[in-house]
């Protein structure tokens, strides 16, 4: 039967979009996205029982593959807007009982393009403030929104204890034949007991699946480290990434530890699925606001406890201060051009009836002066966190990638990529899909704690030199040159 299972899921992955605001997250998405210490979102605590950290969720997944979590059996839906509040949208039919959710909070979000997912607490179930196109909400639980404004301030009633995410499915209890051997062994020695997995949903108990999950969070705190460096390969070279990492480096971050944590749940019966998103915990008294950077992506669990869905963090606490202490020397002034960006996007398009003369007298002389910084000092700051934090010590992991040389190519033409977008996307994005084998192959080079085979990496430098060989011809053959 898992055999039988293992064959529908990869028949049925061919036919799946590709696109990844909804529907997959390799593993390095994140790892690209903590790089950068820029402010993303900003959250307004505004009633009921809020505490932080506070998981906001993009993505939910429950297929891995090896290298890649995706959506299976993920229902799009439409979201009808409020016809008596204008901007408000009701994420439930309200063909039952009423909610009444005690929490909400407001989210300053940026919109890059004119589509994205929200970023929302477990249970959201109404949305206010939203003046966008269209809303559609997936029954995995993502919501993504169409013709978005430059940037939304919309507050979002939540009950985390009460989710409205869609039943287990049969992929919520899969697990990779590759990685079953070094699951069990972890279970094991987690304190999970000696059992086979069997594909099968164990008998609803509430108590005992807490409890278990208590478990999986300790033995990740008391046994691993977490990190954003990865080891040596194995000599082998055959060792999935999650058998690495459980049996051989037993480091890595967010994305290993919520990875296997699904797949240890998955083995005692437990349906599982792996949430990305962000872990707002950052808070400023002074604007009393939360910030969320780039830095705070995570990713997390949710686990059926026979119920209802639970979330459970199972990443060792201690990532919070480990990440914060290395924030660049130059954080406070791109805090102060970030509060400088927000205001003016606030007065824009929030706030569209202030006088902007009253507001420019008091900031514009102390813009002037910092974008004079900015330009005498170029030069000395353009070197980037990764490099000032390892100077002297090992080469970044994946630096010497081929793919960097695309990057240059591109950001000659179009301008330099945003900090804030992970490079595989952006070089997807403006390279052309003909850079899709190779994107993959630069992320294992960068995040997978194995690297990449001699093989691979022969692979990878071919696959950039063709492009670039292409582009060449390409520009020399375009009117004008």
């Amino acid at each position: 039967a898992l055999h039988q299972m293992q064959e529908m899921v990869r028949e049925r992955s061919r036919d799946w979009p590709t696109d990844p605001l909804a529907r997959s997250s390799s593993m390095g998405d994140i790892g690209e996205l903590k790089l950068s210490h820029d402010v993303v979102l900003r959250l307004s605590l505004d009633q009921g029982p809020v505490t932080l950290p506070l998981l906001l969720r993009e993505g939910t997944y429950n297929y891995y593959n090896g290298e890649q979590w995706m959506a299976m059996d993920a229902e799009l839906l439409d979201v009808p807007e409020d016809t008596n509040f204008p901007h408000a949208w009701d994420l439930l039919d309200q063909t039952g009982p009423a909610l009444a959710p005690e929490s909400r909070i407001t989210v300053y979000l940026t919109f890059t393009r004119r589509s994205g997912l929200l970023a929302l607490p477990l249970g959201t179930t109404r949305i206010e403030g939203l003046p966008v196109g269209s809303l559609q909400r997936s029954t995995m639980g993502q919501v993504k929104a169409e013709s978005t404004p430059g940037l939304a301030a919309y507050q979002a009633w939540f009950d985390s204890m009460a989710p409205w995410d869609a039943p287990p499915v049969r992929a919520d209890i899969f697990i990779p034949e590759d990685d079953r051997a070094a699951v069990a062994q972890a279970a094991l020695e987690a304190g999970l007991g000696d059992m086979a997995y069997t594909g099968a949903v164990a008998e609803a108990d509430p108590a005992l699946a807490q409890l278990q999950a208590n478990v999986i969070r300790a033995y990740f705190a008391r046994e691993f480290t977490y990190s954003l460096a990865r080891d040596s390969r194995p000599e082998s070279g055959q060792t999935s990434v999650l058998a690495h990492f459980l049996t051989h480096s037993r480091a890595g971050y967010c994305e290993h530890f919520a990875t296997a944590s699904v797949m240890l749940l998955r083995h005692v019966g437990i349906p599982a699925r792996y949430v990305t998103g962000y872990a707002a915990h950052e808070y400023d008294p002074g604007r009393d606001l939360v910030l969320v950077r780039g830095n705070h992506g995570h990713a997390w669990v949710l686990y059926w406890d026979g119920e209802r869905w639970r979330e459970l963090d199972p990443t060792p606490p201690v990532w919070v201060a480990s990440e914060s202490a290395e924030a660049p020397l130059w954080q406070s002034l791109a805090d102060f051009r970030s509060r400088a960006v927000f205001f003016f996007a606030k007065l824009r398009w929030l706030e569209q009836g202030k006088t902007i003369k009253t507001v420019l007298t008091w900031l514009l002389p102390p813009l002037i002066l910092f974008l004079a910084f900015r330009l005498i000092t170029r030069g000395k700051f353009r070197f980037t966190r990764r490099s000032k934090a390892r100077q002297g010590d090992a080469p970044l992991p994946g630096a010497d990638s081929p793919l960097f040389r695309v990057e240059e190519v591109l950001a000659r033409r179009i301008g330099p990529r945003p900090q804030c977008r992970p490079l595989s996307g952006w070089i997807l994005e403006h390279g052309g899909a003909s850079l899709t084998r190779a994107a993959e192959l630069h992320n294992r080079h960068r995040f997978d704690p194995q690297g990449l085979p001699p093989s691979d990496r022969k692979e990878l430098h071919r696959l950039v030199d063709q492009w670039l060989a292409r582009d060449q011809r390409s520009s020399r053959s375009a009117p004008g040159n």
